[in-house]
Parts: structure tokens; C-alpha cells; sequence
């Protein structure tokens, strides 16, 4: 008969997914989550000591949905070190504060363009433009 000397551990390690389950879930690569480990981007959070084994907590989707978003903006993965290595609920905040405002500026850029869009249109329509 085993007894359980921390339950609180085997709780957490329950909650854990394997690299494999977690990169399916947040539609990232293994190889994606195993490179930003290595860069210090996004720690897993246990890494097992005798087969390296890689477990990310669900906690952790928030971060990687914030990564993906600043990747999609084109901000360079060496400027979002920080945001992986437990970030606090201040840090996130005011990451997802920048994230918006950067996305509200690409939003307003995409509007301008597509009004321009829309003006080349009408003018090619009326025959003033070829």
C-alpha cells in the first residue's frame, strides 16, 4: 500500500499537462513550447528530473494566448522574455493593456487602408482611374 506524504502535490501533478496534451490544447507545436523553454520564454511548469519531461499547468494558457498574440503583432520573442517566467496577475494586466493598445492601433491602420481601398474602387468604377 503507497501513502500519499503530500496531497497537495499530487494535486497539482494532476492538473499538469504533458507537452503533447498542452500543445493540442493551445494549438502550438511541442516544438514551439520546447524552443521557448529553451530561449527562457515559457517555462514549463515541472520539468521531470529523471526523463526531462515537459508539464505545463492550465494557468498557463493565458500566458500563451498572450504570446500568441504579441507573436501575431510582430513583436519579437527576445522582448516578451519576462512574460513567461511566472508572471504575476499585475504583469499579465498590464501586458493584455499593451496588447490592446497595440491592437487598436493596427485596427485603425487596417480602417485607413481600407477606406483608401474603397476610394481606388469608386474611382476605378467611375473610370477615373485604370
Amino acid at each position: 500500500m503507497y501513502q500519499i506524504a503530500n496531497a497537495t502535490a499530487v494535486q497539482e501533478m494532476t492538473s499538469l499537462l504533458s507537452i503533447g496534451d498542452f500543445s493540442e490544447l493551445c494549438e502550438v507545436r511541442p516544438s514551439t513550447l520546447r524552443y521557448w523553454d529553451e530561449i527562457g520564454l515559457l517555462t514549463p511548469a515541472l520539468r521531470n528530473a529523471e526523463n526531462g519531461y515537459r508539464y505545463y499547468s492550465l494557468d498557463q494558457i493565458v500566458v500563451i494566448s498572450i504570446l500568441q498574440i504579441l507573436h501575431s503583432l510582430h513583436i519579437p520573442l527576445r522582448s516578451m522574455l519576462d512574460i513567461g517566467k511566472n508572471p504575476t496577475p499585475e504583469q499579465l494586466r498590464a501586458l493584455c493593456q499593451s496588447c490592446d493598445e497595440q491592437l487598436e492601433a493596427k485596427i485603425a491602420e487596417m480602417r485607413a487602408n481600407q477606406e483608401m481601398l474603397r476610394s481606388y474602387a469608386a474611382l476605378i468604377e467611375d473610370g477615373q482611374a485604370a
